[in-house]
């Protein structure tokens, strides 16, 4: 199932594949992550990634505009903190 969780010939089945709902599964899923520490590390990774843009200008972080959208997005749901000055740059550009 974890293999083919996002695979759209699946999708709609994953209660009688695993006998959980989908939000089931990907709670279950998060809560095995905290376990192993794979969210630590996430996050870890995540807070370097941020350093680094951080250090960019506008112009670079408008190249990159896509994966600082990603970033700051993966940031919030592991609860990585994101400078005022990304989160400017993010609304100044929708």
């Amino acid at each position: 199932m974890t293999l083919h969780h996002g695979d759209s010939v699946f999708r709609g089945d994953e209660q009688t594949i695993t006998g959980y709902e989908l939000n089931e599964f990907q709670q279950l899923m998060w809560q095995i992550d905290e376990l192993n520490g794979h969210n630590k590390e996430i996050a870890r990774l995540l807070s370097h990634q941020i350093g680094q843009l951080s250090a960019l200008t506008d112009s670079d972080l408008l190249q990159r505009l896509s994966h600082v959208r990603d970033v700051v997005e993966s940031a919030d749901r592991y609860g990585v903190a994101v400078p005022k000055r990304l989160l400017q740059f993010l609304r100044s550009q929708t």
